[in-house]
């Protein structure tokens, strides 16, 4: 589809959005349905040059390049919307003209670190981190980072913290869960719980086995814009 302009993309989109949404008794909202939530949150994108400010960096739209990959889409959602309780209703326009019309407010386990390693950063965008501290999700454990933008350094750990979006199963030889969720970066300009997303993380290549209680004891209410 030949678009005019990168603002268009929901707008073409939310025809059949809406469609799907009534077939199906289902929230939908700015290309994301309330029901897959984690997965409309989970997108891989990036590189330099293809951002549009327009949109809020949750949204798949904010990339001009963007993907869902189905093998990481099937697991046990761990985040839910709140406040409001509902995502608006699938009549009202996406506007996201002022801050508090682009935030995301979203319960789920959220990770903070004292010490993480870089041990190599790969492809483009691509890092693979260890955790040095005493986090309570996986002390010592190995992290897979793609970083939305190509970075020289790993950002500032005084503002990153990793968002845990789904447990999903390993492949099938394998029993082992992994987790996946997104890379954040407060943004203090709109508050102490407000956060950017920077990109994603997994735990799929590196053995996870993290405890699911230990998981669930770091739930909190942040704020993504």
């Amino acid at each position: 589809m030949d678009l005019s302009y990168s603002e268009d993309r929901l707008t073409a989109v939310h025809g059949i959005a809406k469609s799907l949404a009534i077939k199906h008794h289902e929230e939908y909202f700015a290309g994301v349905f309330r029901s897959y939530l984690a997965q409309g949150l989970f997108w891989k994108g990036g590189g330099e040059g293809n951002k549009n400010e327009h949109f809020p960096t949750w949204l798949w739209a904010s990339r001009q390049f963007s993907m869902f990959r189905k093998d990481e889409t099937n697991g046990r959602p761990l985040v839910r919307c709140v406040r409001p309780q509902k995502f608006p209703t699938i009549d009202e326009t996406a506007d996201f003209s002022t801050p508090s019309r682009r935030i995301l407010r979203l319960d789920a386990p959220v990770v903070s670190f004292d010490r993480l390693g870089v041990i190599k950063k790969g492809r483009l965008r691509h890092w693979r981190i260890t955790d040095h501290g005493d986090s309570a999700l996986w002390p010592g454990g190995v992290y897979g980072v793609d970083l939305d933008d190509e970075l020289d350094y790993f950002p500032d750990l005084v503002d990153v913290k990793f968002l845990i979006l789904m447990r999903c199963q390993a492949a099938r030889r394998s029993r082992i869960p992994f987790y996946v969720g997104l890379v954040l970066q407060n943004s203090r300009e709109y508050g102490e719980d407000t956060y950017k997303r920077i990109g994603t993380m997994e735990t799929k290549k590196y053995g996870f086995a993290a405890n699911v209680t230990n998981v669930e004891s770091q739930r909190l209410e942040v704020s993504l814009i």
